[in-house]
């Protein structure tokens, strides 16, 4: 649209500069043919005074013969006032052609023989009478002067003709011009208005499809639970504000549009810095996110993540800002949470450390208790010395009874991180566990593949299952092959009557002599694989703890494999 409205000015500009050339020439010539005008006017004006210059010389030539024969004073001052006007008229016509070379010799003559005439007439009219009689002064000549005139008369006619064409021609023209004219502004407006219909015809086209697709995003808002909104910085107002502010912020729409100042007033104090530092990146017209606290209209506080797109005109001046509002206050808690999770699985990794030690502990007692029950199974009599042996075994019965009862101690503690069951996406889950261990994963070259489509809800103790998670893929980071890169496949199951939830790796396998339902707690599965039973004992014991099942399969050359199942029974939303 803004593509074709910029062509149409381009065109509509062209068009006002023909019609403006256009104009030019019309008023061009009509000024010519004003002037042509003008000069035919001068030249009827040359003619009319010549042709009174014929007259008054035959007049004054009747009027002489007639004072001859009358003898008539009368006719005698008509003489002298006929050739005054003569002379008047000569004076003016050379006046008039005073540019014209051809004719000034011509006219300059005609005085000269003007005035010789009348001097003639003059000397013969005496006050006594006339001097010559009628008969001899027909008999005397005198200059030709209406020859010359004649010559005048037909130079000024073809000079009128040729003017009078260059008038009319210049008149016709411009006429054509000002038709053309008028006739290109009435197509030009006529293309204006078809033009204007098709655009108001698309820009309503437009409207149309922008007000569905506006619809459609506050839709798509109201369903993200996202604010949109467009700013007016110059008139500092709300062009646009969405109704999603409700459901997010507690407040209307009318609340941000009646007080220019609501926003800042809702923001947390602590936060309100935030707005300070934002007004520079607005300067620079570019896009950014930040996050900040605000307060809910039910008092709580909400953390929200902000996106903003400033606009700067030609000058660099912010004129409007666009952006949406989103609360992210539930991804903020599940961070806490995480954190916390971190927290109590590095507390949990200390107590099978502890374990651990304590194992080792019982070590020892074992072996004297198994040594001294060989020595009682060879002996046949009980001396003294079968006594003091008998001793030593309940001693040491009594160490390993200390030992493990501080071992069941020390695994009964899990009780204190078991928080009441929620539901888990495990999807995200599996995102956080791997945020957690972002630098081994890149180090090591591990991937990580989860899906979850058959089940992505479980409900269960978050922590637990964290921990679970957790401990099984750094097991398997921790037992990765050398020939190899590192997969580590993490998938849902649902069948009828329980759920499943499979780790599967191409590490080095289990011993294969070993199943772990059968092998001992410090019996490790394999001589090359890191750590021992401890670990997955532990992993075990969390599992049934949620009233669930643990199974491991290892094969030659595809890894390990292992199984979570939950009873139906166990799972309430999934």
């Amino acid at each position: 649209m803004i593509v074709y409205k910029k062509m149409l000015t381009h065109r509509v500009g062209l068009l006002v500069v023909l019609i403006l050339g256009l104009a030019y020439l019309s008023f061009h010539y009509l000024k010519v043919a004003s002037e042509n005008e003008k000069w035919v006017s001068h030249t009827y004006k040359v003619l009319l005074h010549t042709s009174r210059i014929k007259f008054k010389i035959d007049e004054l030539e009747l009027s002489f013969k007639s004072y001859l024969r009358t003898k008539d004073d009368n006719f005698k001052n008509r003489v002298l006032s006929v050739s005054k006007a003569a002379n008047e008229e000569l004076a003016l016509v050379s006046y008039l052609t005073k540019d014209n070379l051809q004719i000034q010799p011509l006219i300059n003559a005609m005085v000269d023989e003007l005035q010789q005439r009348v001097q003639y007439y003059k000397v013969n009219m005496s006050a006594s009478g006339p001097l010559i009689s009628l008969s001899r002064f027909n008999s005397v000549t005198f200059p030709d002067i209406k020859a010359k005139y004649k010559v005048i008369e037909d130079s000024e006619s073809l000079l009128l003709k040729t003017r009078q064409m260059q008038a009319s021609k210049s008149s016709e023209r411009s006429h054509l011009l000002i038709i053309i004219t008028f006739c290109l502004i009435f197509t030009t407006l006529i293309c204006l208005f078809n033009r204007s219909e098709k655009l108001n015809k698309g820009t309503n086209e437009l409207k149309a499809e922008l007000a569905t697709s506006q619809s459609a995003y506050d839709g798509l808002s109201e369903r993200t639970m996202e604010i949109s909104f467009s700013r007016d910085v110059q008139d500092d107002e709300f062009i646009r504000i969405s109704k999603t502010c409700k459901a997010v912020l507690g407040y209307s729409a009318i609340d941000f549009v009646n007080d220019k100042n609501f926003w800042y007033k809702i923001v947390h104090k602590e936060d309100r810095y935030i707005l300070d530092l934002m007004k520079l990146k607005f300067k620079k017209g570019e896009s950014f996110i930040n996050q900040y606290r605000v307060i809910h209209k039910d008092g709580n506080i909400r953390w929200v993540e902000n996106w903003f797109k400033p606009y700067v005109n030609t000058a660099g001046v912010l004129v409007k800002i666009d952006g949406t509002t989103r609360d992210i206050t539930e991804q903020k808690l599940n961070e806490h949470d995480r954190e916390k999770l971190v927290f109590e699985l590095i507390r949990l990794n200390t107590k099978l450390d502890h374990i651990r030690y304590v194992s080792q502990k019982a070590l020892k007692p074992i072996a004297v208790l198994t040594g001294y029950s060989q020595i009682m199974s060879a002996l046949d009599t009980q001396s003294k010395k079968e006594l003091q042996i008998i001793d030593h075994i309940q001693q040491s019965v009594s160490q390993i009874d200390e030992n493990i009862n501080d071992l069941s101690l020390v695994m009964n503690k899990k009780d204190e991180i078991i928080a009441a069951s929620e539901n888990i996406n495990l999807d995200e889950l599996l995102k956080n566990v791997k945020n957690s261990l972002d630098r081994p994963l890149k180090e090591k070259n591990i991937q990580i593949h989860g899906n979850f489509i058959d089940a992505n809800i479980l409900f269960s103790n978050r922590g637990i299952i964290y921990s679970i998670f957790y401990n099984l893929i750094l097991r398997g980071i921790a037992n990765r092959r050398d020939d190899a890169v590192t997969e580590i496949y993490v998938e849902t199951n649902r069948k009828k009557d329980h759920l499943e939830i499979v780790f599967i790796d191409n590490g080095q396998l289990l011993n294969e002599n070993s199943p772990f339902e059968t092998s001992g707690l410090y019996e490790p599965f394999s001589d090359n694989l890191l750590g021992s039973n401890m670990e997955l004992f532990v992993i075990k014991n969390q599992i049934e703890a949620l009233n669930g099942t643990f199974r491991i399969n290892s094969d030659h050359n595809e890894g390990t494999e292992f199984s979570i199942l939950f009873a139906s029974s166990e799972l309430a939303s999934l």
